[in-house]
């Protein structure tokens, strides 16, 4: 088994850290893009599909870190 190396691991830092980014970043937007805001249409009026499309992009942000520690 080879030993860790400091490149690959900052690597997966900065990979991972600009995932985030860019997570954040479209959840902002989406935010924005919706009327009354999203947490007002997930918790008060029940609206499943704003939950579905952020539950989805909480899965593509797993994804994006996963593929770079992988």
């Amino acid at each position: 088994m080879s030993q860790l190396q400091p490149g690959y691991v900052l690597n997966a830092l900065l990979y991972s850290g600009l995932g985030l980014l860019l997570f954040l970043g479209v959840i902002r937007i989406l935010s924005r893009m919706i009327p009354g805001g999203a947490w007002e249409q997930i918790a008060h009026q029940k609206n499943s599909a704003v939950a579905i499309a952020f539950g989805l992009l909480a899965l593509s942000a797993a994804v994006i870190i996963a593929a770079t520690l992988h």
